[in-house]
């Protein structure tokens, strides 16, 4: 194999991971902040920063498919924090009832797929 291939392949990977870390980031805060929106009326907006600089890095290395769905997951997250406060048995009765209250999975699908892809 030439050194370029092996550059290009170590770029190429090099990105991946970067890719990779930035969707666990993304998903490990967004969850974080969702759980507290569904208890809280009150949003961080610390939290909330957060995932708009996660979602503008996105916009330089992802899809517009991620991004999209990025951007979707935020506006649910705040749409949580203008609803009223719910309890944890409420919160269980939702999961039990098969009723999505994830509003992670689109885009944790589609990270999931771009990440193939790439």
């Amino acid at each position: 194999m030439s050194l370029r291939s092996q550059a290009r392949i170590g770029h190429r990977l090099h990105h991946i991971a970067q890719r990779e870390a930035l969707y666990r980031d993304f998903i490990v805060a967004a969850s974080e902040t969702y759980g507290r929106a569904l208890l809280n009326n009150e949003p961080e907006l610390h939290e909330l920063v957060v995932l708009y600089g996660m979602t503008s890095r996105m916009r330089v290395v992802s899809s517009p498919n991620v991004i999209a769905s990025a951007e979707k997951t935020v506006e649910s997250i705040i749409d949580a924090y203008s609803s009223p406060n719910m309890t944890v048995l409420e919160i269980r009765d939702l999961v039990k009832s098969g009723q999505p209250i994830d509003p992670l999975r689109a885009f944790s699908e589609m990270a999931r797929e771009e990440l193939r892809e790439f």
